[in-house]
């Protein structure tokens, strides 16, 4: 507002707005997918809607009841959780599932994408790693000094890397070939390929604590 007029403040709100209600809608959304691990029917039909609503029912009263720095530290504990089953699931995927051909021919592995599935994927990062940027309007609730401000980069890296790129190599090597069956839940078809059946119900446990999370 300072720096342009009003117009552009308003639409600039809005379209935060759009946003976070954007990654509420799909953090409920792939909740049910994850869920779906447990029973098939959580990830259908009207299980699947009143599942995903109750989800974002859930947000806003949390919203309304406010931020506390209990919370806050739960949530971090959530993070940290979710980081080591990720690592786990990225651990066994290089060694048991990385092809090495997906980093000099990609197209060979997970196929060329096409112009549809670029512009459909496009909007979905954009989202992600608003949600990401999104957590620098905590700052003014966070009292940090330097050394804790250097650990909190580090982590956010960490954070990071791991999903963004090694999962996203193991999953290369693996999902194509499964055609459309792990679409919508991704890292269970890679947890699935390594063969180790219990590592599913805790990604799934994990993932829809972590997506809830991400939802508040």
């Amino acid at each position: 507002r300072y720096a342009f007029n009003e117009l552009v403040s308003f639409i600039a709100g809005w379209a935060i707005c759009l946003d976070y209600l954007i990654l509420v809608a799909l953090c409920a959304f792939a909740s049910t997918d994850y869920l779906g691990v447990f029973w098939d029917g959580f990830n259908t039909g009207v299980s699947e809607f009143l599942i995903a609503a109750a989800i974002v029912a859930y947000v806003a009263l949390t919203a309304i009841r406010g931020p506390s720095p209990r919370r806050f530290e739960r949530a971090a504990v959530l993070v940290l959780a979710d980081l080591a089953v990720q690592a786990l699931v990225l651990v066994l995927g290089l060694a048991l599932l990385f092809e090495p051909d997906v980093l000099t021919e990609p197209a060979a592995i997970a196929g060329a994408p096409s112009l549809e599935h670029i512009v459909f994927a496009f909007p979905l990062v954009v989202v992600a790693f608003s949600g990401i940027d999104a957590s620098s309007g905590l700052a003014g609730q966070v009292a940090i000094g330097r050394r804790g401000l250097r650990r909190l980069i580090g982590v956010r890296l960490v954070a990071a890397v791991v999903p963004y790129v090694g999962i996203a190599l193991v999953a290369s090597s693996v999902l194509p070939p499964t055609g459309d069956r792990w679409l919508e839940a991704p890292v269970i078809g890679i947890v699935d390929a390594t063969g180790y059946d219990w590592l599913q119900y805790l990604v799934a446990l994990s993932a829809v604590v972590i997506l809830v999370s991400a939802a508040q």
